[in-house]
């Protein structure tokens, strides 16, 4: 079911999870899992956005600072009127930063009735095996931190804000000139 949010709000949904197309694709998403605005079932629920990540072990504090920056941003939200009057909710699901700790977390979030949204996960291996159980349970999701491109391949359901592998260390090497003697290349 559609909703049609103001731009405002609409805009504020979109800062929840990173300026960019992908976010903007996240939330049309997102949008399309809620409760009609204005409708009964939407009078005074929030709406409820998960964070998957691993939030024990040596990512811990990483995951922390996705948690409280995600957090800042709805409470910048909720010092407006929140959305249409209503709340923001984030709820953090575990995933380990391992494939079956991703897919456990996936699952109890596809199966949850009134989360509308994931984001998540902390690595690239993680997201790729979390991404084929959103798009079975037509969640949406976006990731901040994984940059294999695969993850969003054939999966409507899930988005990056990230760049690729690859792609920042391409940017970073420069050829210098080969000397007649020098065997291999060299780079700055």
């Amino acid at each position: 079911m559609r909703c049609s949010l103001p731009s405002a709000a609409l805009a504020a949904l979109i800062a929840v999870t990173d300026l960019s197309i992908a976010s903007s694709a996240f939330v049309e998403r997102l949008l399309g899992r809620s409760s009609p605005i204005g409708s009964d079932q939407a009078d005074g629920v929030p709406l409820k956005i998960a964070v998957a990540k691993s939030f024990e072990g040596p990512n811990a504090a990483s995951a922390r600072v996705v948690l409280r920056a995600a957090e800042k941003l709805v409470h910048e939200v909720h010092a407006g009127s929140g959305i249409d009057e209503r709340s923001i909710l984030l709820e953090p699901f575990e995933d380990r930063r391992t494939a079956e700790g991703a897919e456990f977390a996936a699952i109890a979030i596809g199966w949850s009735d009134d989360i509308i949204g994931v984001v998540g996960h902390g690595s690239s291996t993680a997201s790729r095996s979390a991404g084929h159980i959103y798009r079975l349970y037509k969640m949406p999701a976006i990731t901040p931190t994984s940059t294999i491109p695969h993850i969003t391949l054939f999966n409507e359901w899930f988005f990056r804000t990230i760049f690729n592998d690859g792609g920042p260390a391409s940017s970073f090497t420069t050829p210098r000139p080969r000397s007649a003697s020098a065997r291999s290349p060299r780079f700055i």
